[in-house]
């Protein structure tokens, strides 16, 4: 029987790159930079869709949850701060590791099709 949600937050906030600590919990841990330079000019461009999630340690840094590619790319462009969804309470290695893995394995890739249909929009929008 579960209590609630695993994940409550505290705040979404701008928050410096240098507060910020890789967490060991993190899923990705083969070809992390691969195409971190596309996922770094798509940031430049348009913005930081998705925050990453992070929990507020004892000494005031943070330890990154999820979004490490986010959080890379941003360092890639010389960023000094990045949006951050910050839990309310610090989580266990096996608590950051469920999180962790739910963002990543639930997020579904559009399919070919989607993308000829959106491209096809906006080409014909500009050209």
């Amino acid at each position: 029987m579960s209590s609630g949600p695993l994940t409550k937050v505290k705040s979404i906030e701008e928050i410096p790159l240098d507060k910020i600590v890789l967490g060991t919990a993190q899923v990705r841990t083969r070809n992390v930079a691969k195409d971190l330079d596309e996922l770094a000019e798509s940031i430049k461009k348009v913005g930081l869709l998705h925050p990453i999630i992070v929990h507020e340690l004892e000494d005031g840094n943070y330890e990154l949850i999820s979004g490490q590619r986010r959080f890379l790319a941003h360092q890639r462009i010389g960023a000094k701060t990045i949006k951050a969804l910050i839990l309310g309470r610090k989580m266990s290695e096996t608590e950051a590791k469920k999180i962790s893995l739910t963002e990543n394995f639930v997020r579904l890739d559009a399919s070919r099709l989607d993308y000829i249909d959106a491209c096809t929009f906006l080409f014909k929008q500009y050209g």
